[in-house]
């Protein structure tokens, strides 16, 4: 790649390199296994994507992007054949698109489940009923990581993480990673929502345990396969 990640997209997202790229927020420099493919849940404009292929030259980069603008600028800023972006966001069933999220962005897209009801998202004059494609990670597993792949999974879906922790299948999926990291998203909830919330996360975190070294921190949650 002839550009820097720091110049290709102008400062722009200044805010957002320095999160991936400059802290390593998501601890792609402390790896110390070899990453064939990486499945990026949430590819934004793509700095992790351009990031994650720095790190790690050999892998194959499979990145999920819902928003049309962010497609847009990902496509140009990564140019890479072997960075593939699914323009589908992670969730199942009906979702909802809301507008009113406290990210870059300004959006989220949350899918009904036992912490999310459809009367709120009714209720809610910045939420709409989304017709965007969906797909979970046990499915992204499945079509494009093979047997012997050494995998590295990162989520960032602004709060639709937890729709993952309720699904027994892509947490089975997800455990066949070595490694894991999620952004957490607490402030997506409120009330008994968060709660909840609070309640998938915990048991995702005790269901990796089983294979993984766990580490939960401040926003983060982080997994290494156990050796």
């Amino acid at each position: 790649m002839a550009e820097k990640l720091e110049d290709s997209l102008n400062g722009c997202y200044n805010g957002l390199y320095g999160e991936v790229v400059t802290m390593d927020s998501y601890r792609l420099k402390s790896i110390d296994c070899p990453i064939d493919i990486v499945l990026d849940c949430g590819g934004n404009v793509g700095i992790f994507a351009r990031f994650a292929r720095e790190v790690f030259p050999n892998a194959f980069i499979v990145s999920v992007e819902p928003n049309p603008d962010n497609q847009v600028v990902f496509e140009k800023f990564t140019n890479d054949k072997n960075i593939h972006l699914i323009k589908k966001a992670i969730g199942r069933g009906k979702t909802w698109r809301k507008t009113d999220a406290t990210n870059g962005a300004n959006e989220e897209y949350l899918s009904l489940s036992d912490h999310i009801s459809e009367k709120d998202m009714v209720n809610n004059s910045r939420a709409e009923l989304s017709d965007v494609e969906l797909i979970m990670p046990d499915q992204l597993i499945s079509d494009w990581a093979k047997p012997d792949d050494n995998i590295l999974i990162k989520i960032d879906i602004e709060g639709n993480e937890n729709t993952i922790w309720e699904h027994e299948d892509s947490l089975e999926a997800i455990a066949l990673a070595d490694y894991i990291v999620a952004e957490i998203h607490p402030h997506a909830f409120t009330g008994i929502e968060k709660e909840k919330a609070k309640q998938n996360l915990m048991h995702a975190i005790e269901f990796l345990k089983k294979t993984h070294d766990v580490e939960y921190e401040h926003i983060y949650l982080y997994a290494t396969k156990k050796k």
